[in-house]
């Protein structure tokens, strides 16, 4: 510890030692690691509807979400911004934001294409849900039934398959503690309680829109066939 006097001199020299920790503890306090949300929404800016719409985002081995918005999108249609992703902001931030999207298209009654942001893992998961099956994987008639009624038999493949394989492609990379594959895009302090619009473009592209800055990844597609039961 350091003695001080009585004099002028230890006087300033104590008022300089208590400015310097008010200091250090309101710096402390503004720049500290602090969580976050954000709001997340999907637009169809291509030429075709999509199905099963599926976002995963990962914040290090602190937050691993997904959302899945069951159905079609058409051209030019916007998802609700009703997923809320936690991330952390400030001095002692360890993670970063990782993210994999990935939809359906109808093809025809039998095949679906299924694209996705994730290219290095997206080839293990499908070939695995297709390994043993020659014809395809296999789907119960009866939830292609109800998934087409509005729809159409096309479309109705699109939603039912769509989702047998999208909930894989979620539990095979959340399960996952790597980020091979994923695109990151960070989110900021700015960024909280604000909504990031996720594009997926005319050439079937991926950009992400945060009032922080921008992002954009490509795509990976591949045919998948279902098996009737």
């Amino acid at each position: 510890a350091v003695a001080y006097n009585n004099t002028e001199e230890g006087f300033i020299m104590k008022r300089i030692v208590w400015l310097c920790f008010f200091v250090f503890i309101s710096a402390t306090s503004v720049f500290a690691q602090k969580n976050r949300n954000a709001f997340i929404q999907v637009k169809n800016s291509s030429n075709s509807t999509i199905y099963n719409v599926i976002v995963i985002h990962k914040y290090s081995d602190i937050s691993k979400e997904k959302k899945t918005w069951i159905g079609e999108l058409k051209p030019g249609q916007s998802t609700p911004a009703d997923f809320k992703v936690r991330y952390q902001t400030g001095f002692g931030r360890t993670g970063a934001d990782w993210w994999i999207v990935t939809w359906t298209e109808a093809r025809d009654e039998n095949s679906v294409t299924q694209y996705t942001t994730d290219p290095q893992n997206f080839r293990g998961i499908i070939d695995q849900l297709e390994k043993g099956a020659k014809k395809g994987i296999p789907i119960a008639t009866t939830v292609i039934g109800v998934a087409s009624v509005g729809l159409g038999p096309v479309a109705g493949l699109a939603v039912a398959g769509g989702s047998i394989v999208a909930n894989e492609i979620a539990d095979k990379t959340l399960g996952n503690g790597g980020t091979a594959g994923f695109k990151k895009h960070t989110l900021k302090e700015e960024d909280k309680k604000l909504t990031t619009v996720i594009n997926i473009t005319k050439k079937r592209n991926v950009s992400f829109k945060s009032k922080s800055g921008k992002s954009t990844t490509e795509t990976k597609s591949k045919v998948i066939n279902f098996e009737k039961q």
